[in-house]
């Protein structure tokens, strides 16, 4: 298990057509033709800033640009200007069918670009009002273009659209990153409604989730399961992003959460995280460590509440380790659900070092007991000893529910190191109960 307002201020404005990787030469020297291919090559990020955004007041892929270099993105990027001119109102009420005619003109960019240079990645990012332009090009693209990945950031967008047709263009994910704490989408955008000018009380996917379409079918589901949720958390603060409405814009959060999964790899040297000297290790942090990215494990078992039983998996992906934190994506399906839905994704951030109070496991209060002796677990044809303890917790922890009791069977060899689990827990004041163990893992041992 793992522990899922405030502006960039005026920057140096990044002229239309710019790229990202122009900026990241040596001493800021003019790159040679020869070195821009080279890059074009590599791949290519589009972004598409917020209402009023791409100005002399308001540029928030200032932030977007320095994160990048400085995780060492080895392609170019592109600012699409999309907004009316007017200002950051104006943009946001602006028609769909001005939002989709400037899609339409970023779709054909895109096409130019994978035109050019076959087989090299395209990423496409949004912010705020930006979401809607990136899904209305995502849907004006034909059959045989994709994007790799696509970033939405504060979505605006409502939280009912179908985004069906969009992600058939999309080779792998669609992150959209998630908060309560955004005061823009939770009192602002219901004044005046979405980018897509729905109405105020439909939400955003940004504050309210994206909300699958009602009897989706499997077509829809098998779309829907490419969207990954990240959720704020608090291990989010260490990187300049306190869940307001441009926080992740911020050059310290692109360059340690956002490059990382834009380059589907560790970030080369990482960022430097700020632990004090009060901090213990995260046990989360230390049981996947060891493991190399895109290690996963699966987990079976039931949750249990009043008279109903539900079966469930969950698979944890490991999607990057570095020095500061690692990156676990989860995937959530409830088996035996009447009404059948897409598996649900969310990414968390897993600090190396924690507050001890955050973790059941470290907090002062919390009381471990050692069981007796080691227990044999199978996963497959392997037999693990497994050492046994059983907790006892008085707080509350974000995914450990209230006052947790759970017998744990661990194990340093099995990645993620919680080889089956026995947990009763207060979740909403509710006591529920969860039963799992580990049932496949890969790659196999």
């Amino acid at each position: 298990m793992s522990h899922a307002l405030t502006p960039i201020g005026p920057n140096i404005r990044i002229i239309l057509g710019l790229s990202l990787a122009t900026l990241t030469a040596a001493g800021g020297c003019r790159t040679t033709r020869a070195g821009h291919e080279t890059r074009m090559g590599e791949g290519c990020l589009f972004y598409c800033d917020g209402a009023g955004g791409d100005s002399a007041l308001h540029n928030w892929s200032d932030g977007v640009r320095k994160g990048m270099k400085q995780a060492g993105y080895p392609g170019t990027g592109k600012v699409f200007r999309w907004q009316t001119g007017p200002g950051a109102a104006a943009d946001q009420a602006t028609s769909v069918d001005y939002k989709r005619r400037k899609a339409g003109e970023l779709a054909t960019k895109i096409q130019q670009r994978a035109r050019a240079h076959p087989g090299a990645p395209i990423t496409l990012m949004g912010l705020s009002a930006g979401t809607a332009i990136c899904v209305y090009a995502l849907e004006a693209l034909p059959e045989e273009v994709s994007v790799r990945d696509v970033f939405l950031f504060a979505g605006s967008l409502s939280s009912t659209y179908d985004l069906t047709a969009a992600l058939k263009r999309v080779e792998r994910h669609m992150f959209v990153f998630s908060s309560d704490n955004d005061a823009v989408l939770r009192f602002l955008v219901p004044l005046g409604g979405t980018a897509d000018r729905e109405p105020p009380a439909t939400g955003t996917i940004r504050a309210d989730g994206v909300r699958q379409p009602p009897s989706a079918g499997a077509e829809t589901r098998r779309q829907y399961a490419k969207i990954i949720d990240v959720p704020w958390e608090a291990a989010f603060t260490q990187y300049g992003y306190h869940g307001g409405h441009t926080d992740a814009l911020n050059a310290r959060f692109v360059q340690a959460v956002v490059a990382p999964l834009v380059m589907g790899k560790a970030l080369r040297g990482g960022a430097e995280a700020r632990f004090s000297a009060d901090q213990v290790p995260n046990p989360d942090y230390e049981r996947w460590a060891t493991f190399p990215p895109g290690t996963w494990t699966l987990l079976e078992g039931f949750h249990i509440q009043e008279d109903w039983r539900e079966p469930v998996r969950i698979r944890e992906t490991l999607v990057s380790v570095e020095p500061d934190k690692l990156m676990l994506e989860r995937t959530f399906v409830l088996v035996n659900r009447e009404e059948t839905t897409a598996p649900v994704h969310r990414l968390f951030v897993v600090m190396a070092r924690i507050d001890p109070d955050e973790h059941p496991f470290t907090a002062p209060d919390s009381t471990l007991t050692q069981g007796p002796d080691e227990q044999p677990l199978s996963i497959g044809d392997q037999t693990y000893p497994c050492r046994v303890r059983t907790l006892r917790a008085k707080g509350t922890y974000e995914e450990w529910g209230t006052a947790p009791t759970a017998t744990v069977y661990t194990n340093p060899d099995v990645p993620g190191g919680i080889v089956r689990i026995d947990l009763i827990t207060r979740t909403e004041g509710r006591e529920a109960r969860y039963l799992g163990q580990v049932t496949q893992v890969h790659p196999a041992p």
